[in-house]
């Protein structure tokens, strides 16, 4: 699991995610303003929008709303995070509602997830 990873606020504008984003991780969660996960979006598909579109839309116009299987809490057994990544580009653990770690396919069976 990576603990350092990024995060896009929902109310940020798509240019400032790209601005800030630092950890070279290809999906980022996007985040409420409590930190609880509430989307997803893809930095390539974040970068390809048209610039106007990416200094005018927020993070939130443009996620993919976060699979029910992407997230996990930090007590989860590993057998069952197992079985879901198949399905998602990466899981994201939370604790108390906010995100505390990344877990990408690659980190479990060394093949590109993230």
């Amino acid at each position: 699991m990576s603990r350092r990873f990024d995060v896009a606020p929902a109310w940020w504008p798509v240019e400032q995610v790209l601005a800030n984003t630092t950890t070279g991780h290809r999906v980022v969660p996007v985040v409420s303003a409590t930190g609880t996960p509430v989307g997803v979006v893809n930095i390539a598909d974040l970068a390809r929008l048209d610039p106007h579109v990416r200094m005018r839309a927020t993070i939130a116009d443009v996620s993919r709303p976060l699979p029910a299987d992407a997230i996990v809490g930090v007590a989860d057994e590993l057998v069952d995070v197992l079985n879901r990544i198949e399905d998602v580009d990466a899981i994201f653990v939370v604790d108390r509602g906010a995100v505390v770690g990344v877990l990408t396919s690659e980190q479990l069976f060394g093949r590109p997830g993230l």
